[in-house]
């Protein structure tokens, strides 16, 4: 049997606050330890938020990104070929089939862990990158680009920070792929069937939820010449008195709402006029069927 991708040394933490002392674990052997299994369904059970924050910082943690001499980016003595997702709920309330995020992400050959953070409503995972140290913001970049533009999931940004904190969880349902495949920064083509996510709408006719689905269904490569076309089927909605014709604000809000953050300032500026022109040209051929 090939060896697991899991199988490597992290650091480990007395808890949450402990910056020194770091001791190697093995990665395999943590993930799969129950020792504190009784404090992480304690913590599950508390309604108190302040009671919760303080039991999960007395949790011991790992380093998943390496080995460390001390817990900071200046401490990394060896890289461990990982990087971490962390997708918390609160971060993700437009995403309605929440609890069926697990397992589509499952799919991806990319994950080799995936389970359920210590609070029990949101989810981390461990995705090997080359193990270079120099590269490791890049790699959480391109796979924070990636799972936000193909899926509306915003990742917390902390492990982009090599010496990032994982503290204790237990799930007893995580999944393991011990022969996952490395993310190349070369080739960041993570690809599952969409749309695998249903969003929360606002208020609005059946029709107006069809056109804004069809912005966001966009595919990279395919944005710009689908703003353009979104735009003109609006236009020609509004022309046939069909919807109102507020419905360009709203595309064009909900265009800066997902990419905002991702898109510079030129950019944004050139994909709102693809939405304008698109409603311009499609307001001279009303859409009656």
């Amino acid at each position: 049997m090939n060896k697991s991708v899991l199988d490597v040394e992290v650091s480990c933490f007395a808890n949450y606050w402990e910056t020194k002392n770091a001791r190697p674990v093995n990665l395999i052997t943590w993930l799969t330890s129950e020792k504190f299994r009784a404090k992480v369904e304690e913590i599950r059970n508390t309604e108190c938020k302040s009671k919760r924050d303080e039991l999960k910082g007395t949790l011991p943690a790992i380093t998943p990104s390496g080995k460390f001499s001390k817990r900071c980016e200046s401490g990394l003595i060896k890289h461990s070929g990982f990087i971490q997702i962390d997708l918390d709920r609160q971060d993700n309330l437009h995403i309605i089939n929440w609890y069926d995020l697990k397992i589509e992400l499952m799919k991806l050959p990319e994950i080799a862990y995936l389970g359920k953070s210590v609070s029990g409503t949101g989810y981390w995972g461990l995705i090997p990158i080359p193990a270079d140290p120099e590269g490791h913001k890049f790699y959480f970049d391109a796979l924070e680009e990636i799972f936000f533009r193909n899926w509306g999931i915003k990742l917390d940004k902390k492990p982009k920070n090599i010496a990032s904190l994982r503290g204790y969880s237990y799930d007893n349902e995580a999944h393991f792929n011990h022969q996952a495949k490395t993310f190349l920064k070369k080739k960041p083509r993570i690809k599952i069937p969409p749309p695998i996510f249903k969003i929360k709408r606002n208020n609005g006719s059946g029709l107006e939820d069809w056109v804004i689905n069809k912005l966001e269904s966009s595919q990279p490569g395919e944005f710009h010449s689908q703003r353009l076309k979104v735009g003109r089927i609006a236009g020609g909605l509004v022309a046939a008195g069909r919807l109102d014709a507020r419905i360009l604000d709203k595309l064009i809000e909900n265009y800066l709402n997902n990419f905002s953050t991702i898109d510079d300032e030129s950019v944004q500026k050139k994909e709102i006029k693809a939405l304008r022109d698109g409603f311009e040209n499609g307001s001279r051929s009303p859409i009656y069927n």
